[in-house]
């Protein structure tokens, strides 16, 4: 399955994965299928996060100057949140 996330990677395809476990378990599975490479900045959006408007412009501003990729790992009340 790694290898096959690869090469739609390669083909330019993004590749997105959803899960209904806890934010540590989908990222280890991110690791696994590696969606997630261990030179990545990991990015969380927990369910903490109270105004995710902020917090993303100052992950933007923070990502702007680092030049690893990024992966997002995203709790499920923030993705309700994104679709408000």
């Amino acid at each position: 399955m790694p290898e096959t996330i690869e090469r739609l990677q390669r083909a330019g395809i993004t590749v997105m994965m959803v899960t209904g476990d806890k934010l540590e378990t989908a990222e280890n599975i991110g690791y696994l299928t590696r969606l997630i490479k261990y030179n990545f900045r990991v990015v969380r959006l927990t369910n903490e996060i109270e105004d995710l408007r902020s917090e993303c412009r100052r992950l933007f501003n923070d990502l702007s100057k680092d030049d690893r990729p990024v992966s997002v790992v995203i709790e499920g009340k923030q993705i309700a949140k994104m679709v408000q």
